[in-house]
């Protein structure tokens, strides 16, 4: 369920928003060496990209392994990236503010995806369709924070209402006993009054 409301809201996203992302064919660290990758960078925090990114393999039921810092989708063959048996390798750097997704392509043979390869705008793409994920997670993310909000600021509201209800209800309470008060006072008033009529001058 929580990835049909992501790709929902994804395809809002994508459609009515401008994505502030940048993809790069670069290079970037692979086991100490530098290696040839497609990168995506984007403001939104290394943990939502991580979980964004986790989040697309799994609901493609693409299996991943941990491999020094980065996580091996190994002997892959995905149409969403193009690749057929090949290794896949994603790392995130980051901070809470601004995040980084790498991808690398290994071949069979142990070569790298490099630029000018047919897989390359295929990659490219992917990382389109990741970056309107992690937009969408985030907006989903801002969704129930004001939810909380919402429902808090509902709650407050009621409790403030039955308040007052008990207010209004306690005043008509002691309107009621105003009346009976005042009406017993004249009471009283009449019979001290006709008492004192009664003292013979």
């Amino acid at each position: 369920m929580k990835k049909l409301v992501v790709s929902a809201l994804a395809v809002m996203v994508w459609a009515g928003t401008a994505i502030a992302q940048q993809i790069t064919e670069t290079t970037a660290s692979f086991n100490k060496e530098e290696k040839p990758a497609v990168a995506l960078t984007m403001e939104f925090s290394k943990k939502l990209m991580d979980e964004a990114v986790t989040n697309h393999f799994k609901a493609d039921k693409q299996k991943a392994k941990a491999a020094n810092g980065m996580m091996l989708y190994q002997k892959m063959t995905y149409a969403g990236l193009c690749v057929k048996d090949c290794d896949v390798y994603t790392k995130i750097d980051g901070s809470n503010k601004n995040s980084t997704l790498y991808i690398f392509v290994q071949r069979e043979n142990g070569n790298f995806v490099v630029p000018g390869d047919n897989e390359i705008s295929c990659i490219k793409d992917f990382l389109k369709k990741i970056s309107a994920e992690v937009v969408a997670l985030d907006l989903q993310y801002q969704i129930e924070e004001q939810t909380k909000a919402y429902e808090k600021a509902v709650k407050e509201y009621n409790k403030l209402v039955s308040k007052k209800e008990d207010l209004q209800k306690e005043l008509r309470n002691t309107e009621k006993e105003i009346s009976e008060a005042d009406s017993n006072k004249k009471e009283q008033k009449a019979i001290l009054d006709q008492l004192k009529s009664k003292v013979k001058k």
